[in-house]
């Protein structure tokens, strides 16, 4: 019975482990992808704007940066 029960928690363990593991990979992809998306918004922010839209634009594309890179931040902050 020992046994057993020895090897259904060991296999627990195992299973506890692999999700670990699936956690860190997805926590990583996020961190990657909050990144990506900032590089996205700002390659779109013109140097030059030459109408008020251009202006609203490149605010709009500054603040996307921001909402990026801050849930960025969180994830370096609360899984470090």
């Amino acid at each position: 019975m020992a046994k057993v029960l020895w090897f259904r928690e060991e296999a627990k363990v195992s299973r506890w482990r692999e999700e670990v593991q699936l956690l860190e990979a997805e926590i990583k992809r996020s961190k990657l992808f909050f990144e990506h998306c900032a590089d996205v918004w700002r390659a779109n922010i013109d140097a030059n704007p030459e109408s008020i839209e251009g202006f609203a634009a490149n605010a709009f594309c500054w603040k996307q940066v921001d909402v990026y890179n801050r849930m960025r931040g969180k994830c370096y902050h609360s899984f470090a």
